[in-house]
């Protein structure tokens, strides 16, 4: 199976980090559009937090045994962190889809609190999307996770031999062509 996971980390980011957001904006200057988009932006970034999750331990196995021990170290601290992310991202979620409901806001003390716990949750999630994703970017560009080369590189005399030989011309290129 082709190693999707390179491609779907990609949406918890961009997702939950825009939800967050625009979540956060819509609160602070009371815009409901706003809220709206930053709940399903950060409802369908946790989803995709799942699914890099899922992806992640599908490509373990064709990652890690072209890993050296602190290419592994690396891979596992990944691992955690991915795991710890995407269940906080569903977390914030749930809270984020709790304070959507209308029956919270007939507590308002209650709805403040949940609304203070969410911030603080979203905030740590932000910072553990963000370590999840340097490690993650330790891997491919440190430890040369994931990649392949398509072929080995030529030395540079196999080059030369391969490149076209260059034409002689008889004629020269800087002169003027109106001397007729």
């Amino acid at each position: 199976m082709t190693n999707i996971h390179p491609i779907v980390v990609h949406f918890p980011i961009a997702l939950f980090l825009t939800g967050f957001a625009l979540d956060v904006t819509g609160h602070l200057f009371q815009r409901e559009t706003l809220k709206r988009m930053g709940l399903i932006l950060i409802v369908l970034g946790a989803l995709g937090a799942l699914a890099a999750m899922f992806t992640g331990q599908l490509a373990e196995e064709s990652v890690e045994e072209r890993l050296s021990g602190a290419g592994e170290r690396v891979l596992d601290t990944h691992e955690d962190l991915g795991k710890l992310t995407a269940y906080l991202l569903l977390a914030v979620a749930a809270i984020r889809l709790m304070l959507a409901t209308s029956w919270l806001s007939r507590w308002r003390l209650a709805a403040g609190a949940v609304l203070a716990i969410y911030l603080m949750l979203g905030g740590v999630g932000v910072g553990a999307l963000t370590a999840t994703g340097y490690y993650g970017g330790e891997l491919v560009y440190r430890y040369g996770a994931g990649v392949q080369l398509a072929q080995p590189a030529m030395d540079l005399q196999d080059h030369q031999t391969a490149m076209p030989a260059q034409r002689d011309h008889d004629h020269d290129h800087d002169k003027d062509d109106d001397d007729d």
